[in-house]
């Protein structure tokens, strides 16, 4: 088993009595988008050990509980937190006999993987190249009033959107580490405190990595 997924053992998680728990129809797979990149487990019952995974659906966020041989699967394929990817359970045969049920597990690859790029602003060669002259007079034209430069916006109108991301990514980190936490008897719980401390280390972060520009107006 892959080092990375969480060692837990024991009954299963309070996560999944607060969550809907997905029952896989044989043969009939789902499509689902990671929550958390890791799984928590092993939850050993009379059939082995079992991993649950935390899944973003249609219907909202669920838990789904799989054998010990989905998660190497998930791994190979390289999924992480938002990846989409279906997943079902498939009846096999030996002959006319029934043989073991099958996972299979597949990337569902995106429609649109590059994002377009934004549209360039508008050409300034004619707000700054120097008035053509008038074809009577041969004297430069005066400057029209649409030729009068403008500010830019400033970027920092973005600045509350990337901090209510940062304060979702801080509820979420947390509740997977309570979640886990529980899951191994050690119960924690993170005060609003903690997580606006979360927050703004993602915040910082961001700046750091580039996110965060200021590009010209008044502040």
């Amino acid at each position: 088993m892959n080092n990375n997924f969480a060692a837990t053992t024991g009954a299963e998680p309070e996560t999944a009595k607060r969550r809907d728990e997905i029952t896989l129809d044989l043969n009939v797979p789902i499509e689902a988008a990671l929550l958390y990149d890791q799984p928590l487990g092993p939850y050993r019952n009379r059939k082995g050990d079992r991993y649950m995974y935390t899944l973003e659906t249609a219907n909202g966020d669920k838990v789904i509980f799989v054998d010990a041989e989905v998660p190497p699967m998930i791994d190979r394929l390289g999924l992480t937190r938002g990846d989409r990817f279906r997943i079902g359970k498939f009846e096999t045969r030996n002959g006319v006999r029934k043989g073991p049920l099958q996972w299979k597990v597949e990337r569902v690859e995106a429609q649109n993987a590059q994002r377009p790029e934004p549209a360039p602003p508008e050409p300034r060669q004619q707000r700054e190249a120097d008035p053509a002259p008038n074809q009577t007079t041969g004297r430069p034209q005066a400057t029209t009033a649409t030729q009068t430069d403008t500010k830019a916006e400033p970027s920092n109108s973005k600045y509350g959107a990337i901090m209510f991301r940062c304060l979702v990514s801080a509820l979420e980190t947390a509740k997977q580490a309570e979640a886990h936490a529980a899951a191994t008897s050690i119960p924690i719980r993170f005060t609003s405190q903690d997580i606006q401390g979360i927050a703004s280390t993602f915040f910082i972060q961001a700046a750091h990595d580039g996110w965060l520009k200021f590009n010209g107006g008044s502040r």
